[in-house]
């Protein structure tokens, strides 16, 4: 009740009162970057050989015993491809088969096309969650993910499951200037799920000639 004692309590109750809000700051900081280091992946590779949409491509769909390639270039919204020397042309999201010489509209023939999406790609990459990482002296690297079926399913489809399961596998193989060349899905545990597969399934994307494609013309006339 003394003053000495009303300036002790004074000082040594906003001294508790500090240290309270001091460690509290750390813990929220603390839980945000761990936060942030979760939900989304930083990238040291370069994915515009991707999103540029400017290459030559070969796809390559590999389900259990049936393999299913795509020979073609892209240029914006058109590409030229084959499948098994039958030659196709698309222009946004327009197919054509050319029959004896003639173009003739068709329906999509690429078989689980969410796969070269290069929006779906990143998205994949971001929600996925980082293995490792190996370097070679030419300066190329590989990138190993894992991914569960159910997020798979929930970026395609917008449903949820929930199930025990083996993740599935990205590979990213990245060239000596740092751009995405090669990536790799194996997809054994999605396609078991959906009931695509008995055993196995591999989507791989081969991209060359980046940023060097010149413009399509129409074949259609």
């Amino acid at each position: 009740k003394t003053p000495k004692g009303k300036a002790l309590l004074f000082f040594g109750f906003y001294f508790i009162f500090f240290i309270l809000i001091g460690a509290a700051f750390r813990g929220e900081s603390s839980s945000s970057i761990e936060s942030n280091s979760e939900n989304k992946n930083s990238f040291d590779f370069n994915l515009k050989s991707i999103t540029n949409n400017n290459f030559k491509f070969n796809y390559d769909i590999i389900v259990d015993d049936l393999v299913v390639s795509y020979n073609g270039t892209r240029y914006d919204n058109k590409e030229i491809f084959n499948i098994q020397e039958v030659n196709y042309y698309k222009e946004n999201d327009n197919y054509f088969i050319n029959t004896n010489g003639v173009w003739i509209k068709c329906e999509n023939p690429y078989l689980y096309n969410q796969f070269y999406d290069s929006s779906n790609i990143l998205a994949l990459l971001n929600d996925a969650s980082y293995i490792s990482k190996t370097e070679y002296d030419s300066g190329k690297k590989v990138y190993n993910f894992s991914i569960s079926s159910a997020t798979i399913n929930k970026l395609f489809e917008n449903n949820d499951f929930d199930i025990e399961e083996m993740p599935n596998e990205i590979v990213v193989a990245v060239d000596e200037d740092g751009y995405v060349n090669k990536i790799k899905f194996k997809l054994d545990s999605y396609c078991k799920v959906k009931n695509i597969c008995m055993n196995s399934m591999t989507v791989e994307l081969i991209y060359d000639d980046y940023g060097e494609i010149e413009e399509i013309i129409s074949p259609l006339g």
